[in-house]
């Protein structure tokens, strides 16, 4: 994912975290390679993203007797270096199993300053 460049950081939001699941796919994941590259930003979650980045823009097709297939169009330019597909990308600090309130979690524990990980 190309890095992005700014001639500033604004000194707010001091930290902030992004919870992802398998849930989160796509245009989804493009989202969340941009926000990892801010000192700034932790990844949260129980489990990585769903890993359909690295081929995209999918056409669909129907042939005879109702088949349809889909293919993609557009492939990632991080490949084959660093790929996404299909393992996804794993959350940075791990929400343990029975958190009931994820989001409460979270903002916990980046209050405590406890979401502090290695680059």
């Amino acid at each position: 994912f190309p890095r992005a460049r700014f001639d500033r950081v604004l000194p707010r939001p001091v930290r902030a975290g992004v919870l992802v699941d398998r849930g989160c796919k796509s245009s989804c994941e493009g989202f969340v390679m941009a926000a990892r590259q801010s000192g700034k930003v932790t990844l949260f979650g129980a489990e990585p993203t769903g890993g359909v980045l690295d081929y995209a823009n999918v056409n669909r097709v129907t042939a005879c007797g109702g088949l349809v297939l889909g293919y993609p169009t557009s492939r990632s330019q991080r490949l084959p270096g660093d790929p996404v597909d299909p393992a996804g990308i794993a959350p940075q600090v791990r929400i343990p199993p029975g958190v009931r309130d994820e989001i409460g979690w979270v903002r916990d524990t980046l209050e405590r300053g406890e979401a502090r990980v290695r680059r």
